[in-house]
């Protein structure tokens, strides 16, 4: 029964390999400037997983019906927890791997000193034998040991999920220090012109992603000026597959997805605020107007009431895609951004 267990805890980097491929995550470490989409995280992992399973030395020396065999399957599990801990807790991260490393060394150098070098050589090959035995059993012992606390806080805290990046809530919205003239002279645009400036292709490539997610924050602080709605708070976590970026309606906040942030350029997460503040927008028109009135059946009034009918019937993106493109809302709101977009671009490229 107890050898049964043992080999039954293969489950565990199964269902591990089975919720990469069905609900993976990227890995982002904004401390080294490391991204992984969720196809090359899940593609490494997997293939990993695989090789140690069933390629691995220490397969022979662990798998024997006791408990080495149990960490022994759960070393996969481990390894993707430290990875995913490292996104909330790098240095406590990188001392774990640095402690795992070291007491593996001292672990050899302790047995290395346990062999008979005066005895014949068959008994000391014998010596090593049994040495190797010892080790790979105490290494996935170490290794279970010093990942208890990545393990735990994966499992019970954070989830298996990447962090989520906000602005700063006391950061002022405008710096407009640097001109001399009366903020009633400027438009919203020179009011926020070193956010702007901010987006040059080369230095956004250079930010961190703290530092991007306070940059798309007083860009969609500008979009909100300018389309006359309160400020929308952004957030930068990790989406669906294939979703850039959402308005919610319900909490009033727009999330941009990670993976976009990471790996897009300054012009594409331009498009994408500007696309989700005239959802904003959007919204704020329809909750706003009394559509008892009879002013807003004027034809002026048609491409409002097209987008209050469509947020009734929205159509999600899941299902035909051309369908939920040309839908008035999504419509409106990409030809408003790809507008909006090339007009902030001059203020860059001149």
């Amino acid at each position: 029964m107890k050898k049964l267990l043992c080999s039954f805890s293969i489950i565990v980097p199964i269902i591990l390999i089975n919720w990469l491929l069905l609900d993976g995550t990227g890995l982002v470490i904004q401390e080294i400037g490391v991204y992984l989409p969720r196809n090359v995280l899940n593609f490494s992992f997997i293939s990993a997983s695989v090789m140690w399973l069933c390629c691995s030395p220490w397969r022979r020396d662990c798998c024997n019906g006791h408990w080495p065999e149990v960490l022994f399957y759960l070393i996969p599990f481990e390894i993707i927890c430290l990875f995913l801990f490292s996104q909330w807790h790098f240095v406590a991260a990188v001392l774990i791997a640095a402690a795992c490393a070291l007491l593996h060394i001292a672990l050899i150098f302790f047995l290395d000193t346990q062999i008979a070098w005066d005895m014949p050589p068959a008994y000391r090959e014998r010596q090593r034998r049994v040495n190797s035995v010892i080790f790979r059993r105490m290494s996935v012992l170490i290794c279970a040991i010093l990942t208890t606390v990545p393990c735990f806080s994966i499992l019970f805290i954070y989830g298996f999920q990447s962090p989520v990046y906000r602005a700063d809530e006391e950061a002022p919205p405008v710096d407009a220090s640097t001109y001399s003239g009366g903020m009633e002279d400027l438009s919203v645009y020179d009011l926020y012109i070193n956010t702007i400036l901010c987006f040059d292709e080369e230095s956004w490539q250079q930010y961190s992603m703290s530092q991007k997610v306070e940059l798309l924050q007083s860009l969609s602080d500008m979009e909100a000026a300018k389309l006359g709605i309160l400020s929308i708070p952004i957030s930068i976590q990790k989406l669906g597959a294939f979703t850039l970026g959402e308005y919610d309606t319900k909490s009033n906040e727009i999330r941009v997805d990670i993976e976009h942030v990471t790996t897009s350029t300054a012009e594409e997460c331009i498009n994408t605020i500007c696309h989700e503040m005239c959802h904003a927008w959007q919204d704020y028109l329809i909750d706003h107007i009394n559509w008892e009135m009879d002013i807003f059946d004027n034809p002026y009034f048609d491409e409002i009431r097209r987008w209050k009918d469509n947020q009734a019937a929205y159509i999600q993106p899941g299902g035909d895609f051309g369908t939920y493109e040309t839908q008035p809302v999504e419509a409106s709101a990409r030809t408003y951004a790809e507008e909006e977009t090339v007009f902030i671009l001059q203020y860059i490229n001149t």
